[in-house]
């Protein structure tokens, strides 16, 4: 069974985003602090945040390279 570089990608995002999910609501942070600590990498709530929105980018990414393979 091979997987496509799409399905890995998204896999890859789909975990990387909710286990991140996971430790902000851990952490108990709010948005005010989300956007605030977004690309701040000396703190624990920094580095969950960026890789937050990593996962979001990296699912984005295996959307699109879904939509080129398709086509």
């Amino acid at each position: 069974m091979t997987l496509f570089l799409y399905k890995r990608v998204l896999i890859f995002g789909t975990l990387i985003t909710s286990l991140s999910f996971l430790l902000l609501t851990f952490l108990e942070v709010d948005y005010y602090s989300f956007c605030e600590n977004i690309f701040t990498l000396d703190s624990d709530e920094g580095i969950v945040c960026s890789l937050f929105i990593f996962g979001v980018l990296l699912i984005a990414m295996g959307y699109i390279l879904k939509i080129f393979k398709k086509g």
